[in-house]
């Protein structure tokens, strides 16, 4: 036998390596396999920033006003390489990047790695920032009420991006002693970092072809990553809140807060699949794909960082929390839920995709919860968790009996305990007992396949527990 390599390159020094049959790895092909691979990773930051705040006004009626000022400067760089073994002491020119055993579809590609998942990226950029910010108080603040007003303003100048503005303003008015309001709008944005710039690494891949109809068709390189030409992201958010502590009731909070954020040139990455989707269906993101000139066949799919028209998220977020005697111990309850309305993305032609609620291809369940219970007494602590997440679908753009038979998701519950005793006094000896998934719930069976561990998974492994019951036992001791 010989290395595929070998056949594209005679001279590239693979060895086979024989697993079947007792005696048949060779010691050259032992040696091959486990030798190291080198490389080196150099990330630097040089960054200034002056900056000056200073109360201002000091005789206004409602308190002073406090302001301040800065500008910024700040240059980020990352230059990662494979090496060859020789050039170990030092960063590498380009040309001294050494790879062995690369089959014939991958000869020659840029931003390949082999034996080690090292990253192969080069590149930088710097950005120049001026920033103000002032908190000016409306109503004069007391123990029960007060109104402040809060502005902020940031100007920054990107290398490669231009120059763009952000701001914020944003009221806290308390009410009274029960009552709390707090609402924001605000233009944020960000840009891309080094990872999504400059990091690139290619596979092969299989995807449905709609163009000739074929399933799991393979592609031979799937680039993955970055792309030196997108632009800072542009958001809009809006948020109001309220918090309820009422005085009737000791230690009980109530926070409730909704939120809009709408994305002007997200940076995201569409998904492999999506890609070819969409230019299929929409006749956008074609530029992604490279075609063989003759058959027509995909070859290349370029899934990398761009800039989406728009994407909005939407929702809702709850806490409550109270804690209360009972008896010679403390009874705690701690919520927290939410709710997502919008997840979604547009294209340059308009078409939105809204994947709020998909539990199947991505890990967006419209509603989610966590409640905590626990009881302290003296030495001797409880507490219960029962983690929610709700019923999806598997894709929503997939319509039920014309693209799927069942769409659906399953909702999970999870249930953990954890129980603590404190042997020796002021918590030297601690030991413990955990369960997790103390029902042992199965995750929910959906259509697939999903990648697990690079094979097929009926289920969302990210989301949803794959272990079962299980239990940790152990002890703390603290000098």
């Amino acid at each position: 036998i010989v290395c595929a390599s070998t056949l594209v390159n005679p001279n590239d020094g693979c060895e086979p390596l024989n697993l079947f049959g007792h005696g048949r790895m060779t010691q050259a092909a032992r040696d091959y396999v486990l030798d190291t691979t080198r490389g080196a990773t150099l990330t630097r930051q040089r960054f200034a920033e002056i900056s000056a705040s200073r109360e201002v006004l000091p005789n206004r009626s409602a308190g002073p006003l406090s302001i301040a000022v800065g500008a910024s400067y700040r240059e980020e760089l990352l230059d990662a390489r494979m090496l060859p073994p020789e050039a170990t002491e030092r960063m590498p020119r380009l040309d001294e990047v050494s790879y062995r055993g690369l089959p014939p579809a991958q000869s020659g590609a840029p931003f390949i790695f082999q034996h080690a998942n090292m990253l192969e990226a080069a590149g930088g950029y710097d950005v120049k920032e001026i920033f103000a910010e002032s908190l000016i108080p409306l109503v004069a603040r007391s123990t029960q009420r007060g109104l402040d007003l809060n502005v902020a303003g940031r100007w920054a100048d990107y290398e490669g991006s231009g120059s763009i503005a952000a701001w914020k303003a944003g009221i806290d008015w308390r009410v009274n002693e029960a009552f709390r309001f707090r609402a924001t709008r605000s233009r944020d944005i960000r840009a891309a970092n080094l990872g999504e710039r400059f990091d690139r690494t290619i596979t092969g891949q299989s995807y449905d072809d709609p163009w000739i109809g074929e399933e799991h068709t393979p592609v031979e390189q799937t680039v993955s990553g970055g792309n030196p030409a997108v632009d800072p992201e542009r958001s809009d958010t809006t948020t109001f809140g309220i918090v309820v502590q009422p005085a009737a009731i000791d230690d009980l909070s109530l926070s409730i807060d909704w939120y809009d954020v709408r994305i002007k040139d997200a940076i995201d990455q569409i998904g492999g699949q999506l890609i070819i989707d969409l230019c299929y269906e929409e006749g956008s993101f074609c530029e992604l794909l490279q075609r063989d000139a003759v058959t027509g066949r995909i070859t290349r799919v370029d899934n990398i960082f761009v800039n989406l028209v728009e994407a909005g998220v939407k929702g809702v977020d709850l806490e409550l929390s109270y804690r209360r005697p009972i008896g010679d111990g403390t009874l705690g309850l701690r919520f927290f839920g939410a709710y997502l309305s919008e997840h979604s993305f547009t294209d340059q032609f308009g078409n939105k995709v809204d994947s709020a609620g998909m539990t199947g291809d991505a890990s967006l369940p419209e509603w989610q919860g966590v409640l905590n219970v626990s009881y302290d007494r003296g030495p001797f602590s409880l507490t219960l968790t029962e983690r929610y997440i709700g019923s999806g679908t598997r894709d929503n753009r997939e319509i039920e009996g014309i693209d799927i038979d069942d769409n659906t998701v399953d909702a999970a519950w999870y249930t953990n305990v954890r129980f603590s005793y404190d042997v020796m006094p002021a918590g030297t000896v601690r030991v413990f007992l955990n369960v997790q998934n103390l029902l042992d719930e199965d995750p929910p069976l959906a259509p697939g396949p999903f990648s697990f561990f690079g094979g097929a998974g009926h289920t969302n492994a990210q989301l949803f527990d794959m272990l079962g019951r299980r239990y940790t036992i152990g002890f703390v001791y603290r000098l």
